[in-house]
């Protein structure tokens, strides 16, 4: 499987299902760097701001990467560096 297989992966999207993913990702693979995209300025923004920042607390001490106000887009090069996109 290609996760397996990668080493720096995204999640594009950090609603629900991006942050449970994530959170499988963080526990399963600590070594691998770790990246959770978000189109706006929080984490589960269609919940309130204390589950947002309790999950950015726990990602941040995951060494996950959290990337705010950015949408992914594969022409940008920022995105690139990523060897996989879920």
């Amino acid at each position: 499987m290609k996760i397996e297989q990668s080493n720096n992966i995204l999640i594009a999207g950090s609603g629900v299902v991006g942050v449970e993913l994530m959170g499988e990702l963080a526990f399963k693979y600590p070594q691998k760097k770790l990246s959770l995209l978000s189109r706006g300025d929080r984490i589960l923004s269609n919940l309130g701001p204390k589950a947002g920042r309790l999950l950015e607390t726990y990602f941040r001490q995951k060494n996950v990467e959290t990337i705010y106000n950015k949408a992914y887009d594969p022409q940008d090069s920022y995105f690139k560096q990523f060897d996989c996109v879920i």
